[in-house]
Formats: structure tokens, sequence, C-alpha cells
């Protein structure tokens, strides 16, 4: 709860999210904790947020964006997302720049991340650089991609 401090150890913590079996959670690809919203928020003096109506023409631009990306799959009666990347799609489909290779590779090496996170990882920053309009993904969008794995960074202590 917001305004509350936890009065866990770091090391019950972990011990706590160690838990959770690490094939399981490989398979969780957006991991987030929701904070609870100020009053304001919810009282609706808080600023407004994006509209859902933008929301649902950026997914719908972002999903046609993949629907021709992999327009052979689509044509075939079998469309395909993002999600759906083989790793030969994510080696055509989810190149790096040199700053987003690094910090995956910062990544990979401080979370001890697996083979199927990093994978995930990729198509989730392949899909934020979708919704952003963006051809390719940007470390911004990795970092985003990252930022979804809290359950990965409170297992690793960071």
């Amino acid at each position: 709860m917001r305004g509350r401090q936890c009065t866990c150890r770091p090391g019950d913590i972990r011990r706590y999210f160690g838990r959770i079996s690490g094939p399981l959670l490989d398979r969780i690809d957006l991991q987030l904790t929701v904070e609870r919203p100020d009053f304001d928020v919810v009282d609706g003096d808080g600023q407004p947020g994006e509209p859902s109506a933008a929301i649902a023409r950026r997914v719908a631009r972002a999903r046609a964006v993949q629907a021709e990306r992999f327009w052979v799959d689509h044509r075939n009666g079998h469309p395909k997302t993002n999600g759906r990347m083989t790793p030969q799609d994510l080696a055509r489909f989810c190149r790096l720049d040199r700053a987003g290779r690094e910090l995956l590779k910062q990544a990979y090496h401080r979370l001890g991340l697996s083979i199927r996170t990093h994978h995930r990882l990729l198509k989730v920053a392949r899909t934020i650089a979708d919704l952003d309009g963006g051809e390719r993904i940007e470390a911004d969008h990795l970092a985003e991609a990252l930022r979804y794995r809290m359950l990965d960074l409170r297992r690793s202590g960071e």
C-alpha cells in the first residue's frame, strides 16, 4: 500500500520471491507492481490520462504493423504477432543498436536472465517500439521492457 514502508529485510524478500519457480517466472512477460492511486486521481481532480480511444488507435496501428511484418503467415490464415516470433524472427526483426545491446547484456548478466526471458524481453521491446511508431528497437524501448520484469528484479535483489 502506498505510504506504508515495507519492514521486510532484503534477504527475506529475496527468499520469498525465490519460492516462485524460475521457469514459471520466465513465462510471465509483464510483471508490474500497481500502486494505489492518489485520491485526486480517483476523485477526478488529478491529471487525466491518455484517452482510451487514443490508446486503441495506437494498438490498432501496432497490430497493423505486425500484420504487415508477418504477412506470409497472415495470408495463410495464421495471423502472427510479436509474441509468437520464433528465434529466427527475433534475429530478423529485433536487432538492437549498440546502446540497446549493451543494456541487454548488462541485464542478462546482472539479473541472471534465461534465454527464454532474453527472447521475451526482445518481443516486448519490439511491441513497445511498434506502439511508439518506431521501426527500430531503441534502448529506451528495451529499458521499458526491462521495467516490466519487476519479479526478476526483486529475485535478483536489484
